[in-house]
Order: structure tokens, then C-alpha cells, then sequence
């Protein structure tokens, strides 16, 4: 079975995607033109998050993410739109592993490192020393001091 998805991630700037996978620990596969999934779709997801509603199911892509060799990995795929790049996951079988690694579905995790790298080297590039506190739940604030 096949069931890849779209995550809810639109990179622009693939540094801060290689920061924040350095940081969870997984590899960044830069050039990498095929990602591992189950091989082929065979037509059995169809929510709304279902990748073949905007890319084909081919397994290329320009880079990818890994978590362990062997195991599916992250397609890091130029966006429909032309600009920057969508991420597809087959998160069935082995997929399971990512999600684990990512915090769930729609790889929460991955997704809050991104977006915080995203905002330090906006704050960093205005001239701003970036102040980071983890709050009780997890999530992260960031402070931009002038």
C-alpha cells in the first residue's frame, strides 16, 4: 500500500530545511533525485492531504530526507506553483517511522524547526540578537532584541 502525502510545509529556503533536520537528526540527501516510498501508487488513499492530487507519484525528486537507511524517506520536490519546494512522505509501513521521529502527521516537529530557523534569519538579517524560550508546552517563542 501507498499512502503519500503533502505536508502542510512550503519551503523557500532549503538552509534553514538542512538546519532543522540536522537538528532532529535526520540526513539532508541534497541532489538525491529518488526518494524511497512503497515503489508505486496503487490508488488506495484519498484524503485530502493525498500527494497525487498535486504531484505525480513517481518517487523523483531534487533532494530528500532520511531518518535511517532502509527506511521511506521525505521527497523534497519543487512546488507546483514554481516556487520553492512541497515535501511528500508514504507514511504507511516504514513511513510510520518519520512520522514517529517528526512528532506525528503533518511532522509537527520538522515543521516548527523550519519555521523557526525561517524566522532567526529574518530577525538575525534586520539587525535583531534573537532571544529563544521553550515554553511548558513545547512550543517555542522567539523575541527579536534590537
Amino acid at each position: 500500500m501507498s499512502h503519500v502525502v503533502e505536508v502542510d510545509l512550503h519551503v523557500m529556503d532549503l538552509d534553514a530545511l538542512k538546519e532543522a533536520c540536522q537538528e532532529l537528526g535526520l540526513t539532508f540527501l541534497e541532489n538525491q533525485k529518488t526518494y524511497q516510498w512503497y515503489g508505486h501508487w496503487v490508488n488506495d488513499y484519498h484524503a485530502a492531504d493525498a500527494a497525487y492530487r498535486t504531484h505525480t507519484l513517481d518517487g523523483k525528486c531534487e533532494h530528500a530526507i532520511r531518518h535511517k537507511a532502509g527506511e521511506y524517506e521525505i521527497g523534497v520536490v519543487k512546488s507546483v506553483s514554481g516556487t520553492g519546494y512541497d515535501l511528500l512522505l508514504d507514511e504507511y509501513g516504514s513511513g510510520q517511522n518519520m512520522l514517529r521521529k517528526c512528532g506525528g502527521k503533518g511532522l509537527p516537529a520538522l515543521h516548527q524547526r523550519y519555521t523557526e530557523k525561517v524566522a532567526m534569519k529574518h530577525l538575525r538579517k534586520t539587525g535583531h540578537r534573537v532571544v529563544r524560550t521553550v515554553m511548558s508546552d513545547g512550543s517555542i517563542k522567539l523575541t527579536g532584541v534590537k
